[in-house]
């Protein structure tokens, strides 16, 4: 992604493992999106994690990389997630 927002390295396509600086996830989910499209369909199953291992209000957003920017928007929490995207999250 453009401005140093993350590192990237194909490690055997499709397999990408990207690195993001701290605050870029949620804040640029957009650029995250359209980045992550350069290996994966829209259809990829993403997960946005919320305030994980805080029990009382841990929550988990199951979406796609098409509908990731609308579940960041919909979600109260906006700084404590983590992001997971990949066809592994379809449990086929």
């Amino acid at each position: 992604m453009e401005g140093g927002l993350c590192s990237c390295k194909a490690i055997d396509p499709p397999y990408v493992l990207v690195a993001l600086d701290a605050p870029v996830g949620l804040k640029n989910v957009k650029d995250l999106v359209a980045f992550l499209t350069k290996w994966h369909p829209k259809t990829t199953p993403a997960y946005l994690v919320y305030k994980v291992g805080y029990q009382a209000s841990e929550s988990l957003a199951r979406t796609t990389l098409d509908g990731m920017a609308t579940a960041a928007d919909k979600a109260k929490e906006k700084f404590l997630c983590l992001i997971y995207v990949g066809p592994c999250l379809s449990g086929g």
